[in-house]
């Protein structure tokens, strides 16, 4: 995925972020995308977003970026999210 990030259109230089996870057992993992150089208030960052796990866990997963320019912390809107089924098996 993609995300575009506005700032401030006066706001130029580098700064950091970051690919925030939340997983059906509340854990909050972070993952450091690294660099971010912003022009004229726009950056854009590529995020995979991963599995955090090796086996299969149901349930909901939400997913957002952070960014850190010049003292601004920005992140994105609305999380990217999706769900994990149980597996019912049919007889």
């Amino acid at each position: 995925m993609t995300v575009s990030v506005e700032v401030a259109p006066e706001v130029d230089g580098r700064g950091k972020a970051w690919l925030h996870i939340v997983t059906p057992t509340d854990e909050h993992l972070v993952d450091e995308l690294g660099d971010v150089v912003v022009r004229g208030g726009r950056a854009s960052i590529a995020a995979t977003l991963r599995y955090p796990y090796e086996t299969r866990v149901p349930g909901e997963y939400s997913y957002h970026v952070e960014v850190v320019v010049k003292g601004q912390r920005l992140t994105t809107e609305a999380p990217a999210s999706y769900g994990v089924r149980k597996i019912v098996w049919f007889s």
